[in-house]
């Protein structure tokens, strides 16, 4: 089968190749909590170009990169009851699927940039009838980390309603949110959901470049500046999609008594991507 692989650290520019002759993963060769799929759609970010950069190969073995995907289940492993996810008894040959490699899985799994590859079973959910398949494989990092900020901030809560069933309460309506950063991969996402959540009477500001101030305003920013400390600060929510690390902590530097929420990865929540079923 075809795949893009490289076999030394690098710009991806610099040592992708295009492999036509990859060995091609059988059914036979899945472990009961693994499934085969048929990629449609990967999805690539940032951060992947980067580890692919720091790295070292650790092996002759080529490696094929990337995280997020969607495709087709062609073949599920045999259940070997450890309850590797909800969704366990629920894929078969044939499903439409989306998922993302965990980060802590990277090595052990090849990546999306290829026609079929492996996963684990709880690292793939099904793919919800009003999502194409192309919009579905972008949801993996990005969706996940706004669904896990969106909690950490106070603006949804989930309720239980059994096991697979998890339910979100929206309790961001009429809020005025502000997020920096908007123009980022999670950014964008972040606009969006937080427009969902505000609804019509709430109000979204963000912050970016001139060049994507369109972007930002097409993905739900009612207000765009320039410049952060430039703002109108009686915005309730803060969200920064452009720095590194997850953290909360005191606004202090916009207007005490508020919260800054710093996100850049979902947190490592099986429950996190089931939720994006719900949306």
């Amino acid at each position: 089968m075809k795949a893009w692989t490289y076999t030394t650290r690098g710009l991806p520019t610099q040592v992708l190749t295009l492999t036509r002759s990859h060995p091609q993963p059988h059914p036979t060769d899945l472990k009961p909590y693994e499934v085969l799929i048929k990629v449609s759609h990967a999805a690539l970010f940032s951060p992947e170009a980067q580890l692919m950069s720091v790295i070292p190969h650790f092996n002759s073995k080529p490696w094929i990169p990337g995280r997020d995907f969607s495709g087709t289940i062609v073949a599920t492993g045999s259940d070997d009851g450890n309850g590797t996810g909800s969704n366990e008894n629920v894929l078969k040959p044939g499903d439409p699927v989306f998922g993302m490699i965990n980060p802590k899985k990277y090595r052990g799994y090849d990546g999306p940039l290829t026609e079929y590859m492996v996963a684990p079973r709880e690292s793939v959910v099904l793919k919800p009838s009003n999502i194409k398949l192309d919009a579905a494989s972008t949801l993996g990092a990005c969706g996940c980390t706004v669904i896990g900020f969106a909690e950490l901030a106070g603006w949804i809560e989930v309720v239980d309603d059994g096991p697979g069933k998890p339910r979100i309460v929206n309790k961001a309506v009429g809020k005025r949110v502000l997020i920096t950063g908007g123009s980022t991969a999670t950014g964008l996402f972040m606009l969006q959901f937080a427009k969902h959540l505000v609804g019509k009477d709430g109000f979204v500001v963000t912050t970016c470049s001139p060049r994507n101030e369109e972007a930002v305003r097409r993905s739900g920013a009612d207000e765009v500046s320039q410049l952060s400390f430039a703002l109108p600060l009686r915005s309730t929510l803060f969200c920064d999609a452009s720095m590194q690390q997850i953290s909360c902590r005191p606004l202090t530097t916009y207007r005490i008594g508020h919260r800054l929420h710093q996100i850049s990865a979902a947190p490592n929540s099986s429950e996190t991507k089931i939720l994006l079923l719900s949306l």
